[in-house]
């Protein structure tokens, strides 16, 4: 015993006990293996987190691909036809009917593109008139009549650059809220 009383006593010069070799035992003294500590199904809160994140990566690269004016299905193949197959100003709005690598249609229905115009390109272009609105006036100073001139020349800019990319984040968000397949070509 030792000077504490408990009953125990300590040989510090022993080898520490290792169980690794040793068999587990019951309370009749036959061997038994113990359940796993971990189910090996994923709980609830694991599995919406899984969920949650791989969201997260497929809404990222859907955003990426639209950035780009790429399929947000395979990225590889345009929204938009090239430059040099321009043949008029309306090609420069035209979306392509379907990409060439994987089949997805680009325009679903008569007037699919409505919203975009509306919402996404008319907004852009009320902000980039106010800020520029705000800008020229206290960078140029220019006359009422001056300024309207030139801010209706900037904000018409704007909308033609940005009504590519405003279809190609309408389509990325609409495949990826509803996303609808189709078969490959192949």
């Amino acid at each position: 015993m030792d000077k504490s009383g408990n009953g125990w006593t300590h040989d510090l010069t022993s080898p520490p006990i290792s169980l690794e070799n040793e068999p587990l035992l019951d309370e009749e003294g036959k061997s038994f293996t113990p359940p796993p500590l971990l189910n090996s199904t994923p709980s609830p809160t694991t599995q919406s987190a899984n969920l949650y994140l791989s969201s997260l990566k497929k809404t990222w690269l859907y955003l990426k691909r639209a950035a780009s004016l790429r399929c947000p299905v395979c990225g590889i193949s345009p929204i938009f036809p090239p430059f040099y197959q321009f043949t008029s100003i309306s090609h420069w709005f035209t979306t392509l009917p379907d990409c060439p690598h994987c089949n997805f249609k680009y325009y679903r229905e008569p007037g699919y593109f409505q919203i975009v115009i509306w919402f996404l390109n008319i907004e852009a272009m009320i902000f980039f008139g106010i800020i520029g609105f705000v800008l020229i006036d206290q960078i140029v100073g220019l006359t009422f009549l001056g300024l309207l001139l030139f801010n209706s020349i900037f904000v018409l800019i704007v909308n033609i650059l940005t009504i590519r990319h405003a279809k190609a984040f309408f389509i990325a968000f609409d495949h990826l809220v509803d996303p609808h397949s189709q078969p490959n070509k192949k």
